[in-house]
C-alpha cells in the first residue's frame, strides 16, 4: 500500500497482523448503485458481506448478508448499509480482532489503511 508500512518488534513480530490475514479480494459495490445484482455475487462467491466504497476505495459502509437477504431490492446500497462498521488497521494484532469476534455475532471485519481505504476483509474463520 502506498505510504503504509509497519515495523513490528518483540512479541508483535511473531504474531500476524490484521493486514496479513485479510482477504484483499472482498467484493465491493458503489453506494449509489442498485445492489440486487451484488446479492448474487456475494452469495455465489461465499462472502457474507459487500464493502461499499467510493471511486478511491475509501470505505463508506458495509452490506452484510442479512442486509442483502432482507432489504427491499429497490434500495440503494447506501440506504441499506451499516454506515459505521468496525474497522481495524493493517497492523492490528490478530488477538484484538479475535477478541472482537468473541463478543460480536459478525463473521467478518474490515481492514483499512490509515486514510480509510479498503485493504481487505478479515473473516472469523481466517483467524484459526
Amino acid at each position: 500500500m502506498d505510504g503504509e508500512w509497519f515495523a513490528y518488534e518483540g512479541k508483535a513480530a511473531r504474531t500476524s497482523g490484521a493486514g496479513d490475514l485479510a482477504d484483499m479480494d472482498a467484493p465491493t459495490c458503489a453506494g449509489w448503485k442498485r445492489w440486487a445484482r451484488w446479492r448474487q455475487r456475494v452469495s455465489k462467491e461465499g462472502w457474507d458481506a459487500c464493502v461499499v466504497v467510493n471511486e478511491q476505495l475509501v470505505v463508506l459502509g458495509l452490506l452484510r448478508a442479512s442486509d442483502l437477504e432482507h432489504a427491499d431490492q429497490g434500495w440503494s446500497a447506501e440506504e441499506a448499509m451499516d454506515r459505521a462498521p468496525q474497522t481495524y488497521r493493517l497492523d492490528a494484532a490478530s488477538d484484538d480482532v479475535a477478541d472482537y469476534f468473541r463478543h460480536q455475532h459478525f463473521d467478518s471485519v474490515l481492514v483499512t489503511t490509515t486514510d480509510g481505504k479498503l485493504f481487505g476483509l478479515l473473516r472469523r474463520r481466517d483467524l484459526k
